[in-house]
């Protein structure tokens, strides 16, 4: 449960006698009790969940690609960040647009997990619309901008700001911290959360991003990997493609995360 963010007076406990009707189902008059009889009032109690909502996400699978796009939000505030917008058609954009219209949500970044034109050739929308920063790692900063017409995708604004490692993005009450994970590209991120992890495209239910692809790193990215795998096992994780998953699970059946791939 959350902290209080505040002392609270205790107030007079009520009686469970004044209400003759829960006196005759013992279960019901116990769950009542601590109600009618709290250590703090109603008010505090209300707090105290507030203080341990979790971060809301929502996908939306875009592109030619199906690239995954988050839009993660904090439930006490509606700050939001969307992470690669990877959309293409106004459709998609505008699916993605109502959606934060109804949950009316505040958009405060566009987060880039790299620099591949799948993941970031919706940038240029959504930072028209919602004036947002593109954040995106050092290391594949310089993916931003024409590259992408050479592949059949939109091009992409320049970045606002560069992460770098242990670097945090803070929205609401909530924060994500940078994980450099490079190996699919120089400047792979994952972005890290209380139980769960942004992965990109560094690993999959099931299996990992491509090494083989310009400035791709088999060496880093096994690197990367040990990283993830360190990660608690009940932590869920989001891809950049595919299915959500959890480290355990990959720990358990992913061949990548296992130890003879490690040691090729």
């Amino acid at each position: 449960m959350g902290k209080f963010l505040f002392d609270l007076k205790q107030p007079k406990p009520l009686q469970v006698s004044s209400f003759p009707n829960l006196q005759k189902n013992k279960g019901v008059n116990k769950i009542y009790r601590l109600l009618l009889e709290p250590k703090y009032s109603l008010t505090a109690l209300r707090i105290q969940a507030i203080g341990s909502m979790q971060m809301k996400v929502q996908t939306f699978t875009v592109g030619k690609l199906y690239t995954n796009c988050y839009i993660v939000s904090c439930p006490q505030t509606g700050e939001a960040i969307i992470i690669d917008p990877g959309f293409e058609t106004s459709r998609e954009a505008a699916e993605i647009f109502n959606y934060m219209g109804e949950e009316a949500l505040k958009l405060k970044f566009i987060v880039n997990t790299h620099g591949h034109p799948d993941h970031i050739c919706g940038n240029g929308i959504v930072k028209e619309k919602f004036k947002a920063p593109i954040l995106i790692h050092e290391g594949d900063a310089d993916m931003l901008g024409t590259v992408g017409r050479f592949f059949g995708f939109r091009d992409s604004p320049p970045a606002d700001a560069l992460l770098k490692d242990g670097d945090t993005i803070k929205f609401g009450s909530l924060t994500l911290k940078v994980m450099h994970t490079p190996g699919h590209s120089p400047g792979s991120i994952s972005l890290l959360g209380e139980k769960e992890v942004f992965t990109g495209d560094t690993l999959f239910a099931g299996s990992i991003g491509r090494t083989d692809l310009p400035r791709g790193s088999d060496k880093d990215m096994k690197i990367s990997l040990k990283k993830l795998a360190s990660l608690p096992d009940h932590f869920k994780v989001y891809p950049g493609h595919g299915p959500p998953t959890t480290i355990g699970e990959e720990k358990a059946k992913n061949p990548f995360l296992s130890w003879s791939w490690q040691t090729l």
